[in-house]
């Protein structure tokens, strides 16, 4: 009875992997909702830093991931089921869950940014959990049998090269350590009618060491990668400095006054500074099409901003112009900066 258990118990695995596929889905698609939805810019714009907003974000879903981890590992022990509790199984499952937490919530976030909309992206992260988990594990499980029953060596070896090419999806790792943990079982159940003791510590090497090592290492790399790769994180912070340059002619006597005292640097009373500010885009037709050039505008504090220093120029950049200034945008190679305080964008 007790080998058949076990063997249900497999069941039971894929289920939970199915189970926390969608709940880190779910975690994923809400830093898309915040992309869409503009209250990541708003945060930024606000004063957070891209760092922060990344490290509190991850945090903050660990902490909730952890908790239905728990909720997972009490229904466990409530049902004992001898293949995730028996001796040290227990301990080995709670942390391959929170491990696969670990190295799937960066994963997510570095995909993230493909998606359009949050619905989306969580349809897309469930569909992709189910075929780098489930799938991976159908592939691997297939050769595993045919190898155990006919003895064959080439069906272990196809095997071992799929279990090592898989191991870098955390999907896979997930659902490889569940049924490692039952087949530790069966073969314990199937061997110890006999006094022979066949049970091997999740935390060997051999075992299960190797994907607990490889789920945290895969959870550090994909963090540092996802808090790295912003491109404002990776410059410098500009220091608040006076530009000089020179003034080009424009049509209308306002707009070049206004570009002479920022250029001068007399802004000391502004609060939103812009300096020659440029965004362009690229075509297939032609090399650049120019959105933004130029603008260099200063904006004292309690004074709405709406075409102080673009009169007579189009709408539309105006439009460009606020959404350079929020970050909706970034200016095109070196062309200009924009200062809100002093904190520059």
């Amino acid at each position: 009875m007790g080998c058949l258990e076990s063997i249900r118990q497999c069941g039971v695995a894929l289920c939970i992997v199915l189970g926390f596929s969608i709940l880190s889905a779910s975690i994923g698609s809400s830093v898309v909702r915040d992309r869409v939805t503009g209250a990541k810019r708003l945060q930024h714009i606000s004063g957070l830093g891209y760092r922060t907003y990344w490290l509190i974000n991850f945090l903050y879903d660990m902490l909730f991931y952890l908790i239905s981890v728990c909720l997972c590992v009490g229904v466990i022990v409530a049902f004992q089921l001898t293949a995730f509790t028996f001796r040290e199984n227990l301990v080995a499952t709670a942390l391959l869950l929170a491990l696969f937490g670990y190295a799937m919530i960066p994963w997510m976030y570095l995909i993230s940014r493909i998606f359009s909309s949050s619905d989306v992206a969580f349809i897309s992260y469930i569909s992709l959990n189910f075929i780098f988990g489930l799938c991976t594990m159908l592939m691997t499980t297939m050769p595993r049998l045919l190898a155990i029953i006919s003895k064959s060596q080439n069906m272990q070896k196809i095997y071992d090269v799929l279990k090592w090419v898989f191991i870098i999806f955390p999907q896979f790792c997930l659902g490889q350590g569940l049924i490692e943990l039952c087949y530790n079982q069966i073969k314990y159940d199937l061997t110890h009618n006999f006094g022979i003791d066949s049970y091997v510590s999740p935390f060997e090497m051999d075992f299960l060491g190797w994907i607990f090592m490889n789920l945290a290492l895969q959870g550090t790399v994909l963090l540092l990668l996802r808090i790295l790769i912003h491109g404002d994180c990776l410059r410098w912070s500009r220091i608040h400095s006076a530009p000089q340059d020179t003034v080009k002619s424009a049509k209308d006597i306002d707009v070049e006054k206004e570009q002479m005292r920022v250029l001068e640097g007399k802004t000391d009373g502004d609060i939103l500074v812009l300096c020659k500010l440029s965004k362009s885009y690229r075509s297939v037709f032609r090399w650049k099409t120019n959105a933004v050039q130029d603008i260099s505008l200063g904006i004292p504090r309690g004074e709405v901003w709406e075409g102080h220093g673009l009169r007579r120029r189009k709408r539309s950049a105006e439009r460009e112009a606020g959404l350079l200034v929020s970050g909706h945008s970034e200016a095109a190679g070196p062309y200009g900066s924009a200062f809100l305080k002093l904190a520059a964008f």
